[in-house]
């Protein structure tokens, strides 16, 4: 599909959207059916080893932005501000549900980066679903999930 884009062909617009894959697939129906029907085929004595992987495949794409994130910048996250920008698992929705962002901040976090956050249309949801600074904005977050290194941007322009 690429090489057709590169090419100048074009492919049928039903299939454009899936052309730039993101950080994983999300939300509330695709990963809990994967999920189910693996559970169904163990039940039967019958694995499917192609969405087994599919789910496993998913979940390592999500943690491995963050290791892509570190390498290009030499491996120092701890005190760099990285952006992130679309939250939600597709674009014009408020839907946090298993958003491939979650993982992915929740991991830059982790390795000591100051995380700035912006979506069009998701910052309500996401001040209920991301850690969160302590402080003013911490009414936002459940309190287990605090932390010191999100901030939430107003705009796109502001998240840099």
């Amino acid at each position: 599909m690429t090489e057709a884009l590169r090419s100048g062909r074009n492919p049928p617009a039903s299939l454009r959207a899936f052309l730039h894959a993101g950080p994983g697939f999300g939300g509330s129906c695709f990963p809990k059916d994967a999920l189910a029907l693996i559970k169904t085929a163990q039940d039967y004595a019958s694995p499917l080893r192609i969405v087994e992987t599919v789910v496993a495949v998913n979940d390592a794409r999500k943690r491995a932005m963050a290791r892509k994130e570190a390498a290009a910048l030499d491996g120092r996250l701890r005190d760099r501000t990285i952006a992130v920008l679309g939250l939600t698992f597709k674009p014009n929705t408020d839907d946090m549900r298993e958003a491939p962002s979650i993982p992915l901040i929740t991991a830059l976090i982790d390795r000591g980066a100051n995380v700035r956050v912006y979506d069009p249309v998701g910052m309500e949801q996401a001040k209920r679903s991301l850690p969160v600074p302590a402080g003013p904005a911490a009414s936002f977050a459940h309190p287990r999930r605090l932390t010191r290194n999100t901030g939430f941007s107003r705009s796109k322009a502001n998240a840099f």
